[in-house]
């Protein structure tokens, strides 16, 4: 395994390892893990076979030692695989000529980004949609987003959202699933607090009595005659239901969120696409800027496609504050 130490797999960009299963381009010698190759079909070069390409393990392990050591810098991708093959780790933005202008895609700085994905995968398509275009919907980590999107599996797992649970939802501008999720929550707690009430209420009311007494024997003494009082176990039963109630949603919301994801990106692409093709430009459609008119429309729709989609860090703090208040409203 020392022949391919310190490269990796132009597929799935991890490191070979001793005892990986590789084999090689017969045409350019590039060297892909078995399954990898496999499940693209083809070589990941292969819109560089008939040129003078070849695979240099020397300058391929210098590359991805300098890729470890600096930060990757603006990428300009164009629709032009051969044009795209010059977006490498960079200090500086690298720029793509004329002939693309308009197609463009900026990728944010400092963003862990495989060679093989800018050379290859980047004209690819999902469900009729350009991949460039998705990248732009998704805007933040859409490196994390585009292997599931093209695997289309039912069920992932997201732990943003596990942790999250409906905020996330609203993160990700998703904000119709994100208040089936918080009304879902909702309805439970407050099923729960009526059914459980009066254990509730004698719990909360003992336990602010409690607080007002300053002897801490005296505190120790009363919390122990609440405590083995049946309303405390029912208040504590209450609790725990509504607890493994939330868990049980955020296990939901992490197994769905990639799923409803990936349908809403692809439509925000092929709503703005139908726009489009009805004739109306990009400042009807409503991007306001104040250098719009120094740009072309394929740059106001990369832009607008990244307004559509992106993250909203207000959204998920807004719904808390609503939750809050209508839930002291209710209760």
């Amino acid at each position: 395994m020392s022949l391919y130490e310190n490269i990796k797999c132009p597929v799935c960009g991890n490191a070979f390892a001793e005892g990986d299963d590789v084999v090689t381009c017969p045409d350019c010698g590039t060297p892909h893990h078995r399954e990898c190759y496999q499940e693209l079909g083809k070589c990941a070069n292969k819109n560089l076979h008939g040129t003078d390409f070849v695979f240099n393990r020397e300058e391929e392990k210098d590359d991805n030692q300098s890729a470890n050591q600096t930060d990757i810098g603006d990428y300009y991708i164009g629709e032009n695989a051969d044009n795209v093959q010059a977006a490498e780790i960079a200090d500086e933005p690298v720029q793509q000529n004329n002939s693309d202008e308009g197609n463009n895609y900026k990728i944010p700085p400092q963003v862990n980004i495989p060679r093989s994905f800018i050379a290859e995968r980047i004209n690819e398509e999902i469900d009729g949609t350009k991949v460039s275009d998705l990248m732009a919907v998704v805007s933040v980590n859409p490196f994390k987003f585009l292997p599931k999107f093209r695997k289309n599996k039912k069920l992932n797992w997201n732990w943003s959202a596990f942790i999250f649970g409906p905020y996330y939802f609203f993160f990700r501008k998703m904000h119709f699933q994100g208040i089936i999720i918080m009304a879902l929550r909702f309805v439970c707690n407050l099923i729960v607090s009526a059914v459980y009430y009066d254990a509730i209420s004698f719990v909360g009311n003992s336990m602010m009595s409690i607080y007002s007494l300053e002897d801490k024997t005296q505190m120790y003494a009363e919390f122990q005659k609440i405590a083995a009082a049946p309303e405390y176990q029912k208040a504590m039963t209450a609790y725990l239901i509504i607890i493994a109630a939330t868990i049980v949603l955020h296990i939901i919301s992490a197994l769905i969120v990639d799923g409803i994801y990936r349908k809403k990106v692809i439509n925000i692409v092929k709503k703005v696409d139908e726009k489009v093709e009805m004739g109306e430009s990009f400042s009807i459609i409503g991007l306001a800027m104040e250098n719009e008119s120094s740009m072309n429309q394929g740059e106001l729709r990369k832009l607008f496609l990244a307004r559509q989609g992106g993250v909203s860090v207000f959204a998920p703090i807004i719904a808390i504050m609503v939750l809050q208040l209508f839930t002291n409203f209710i209760l």
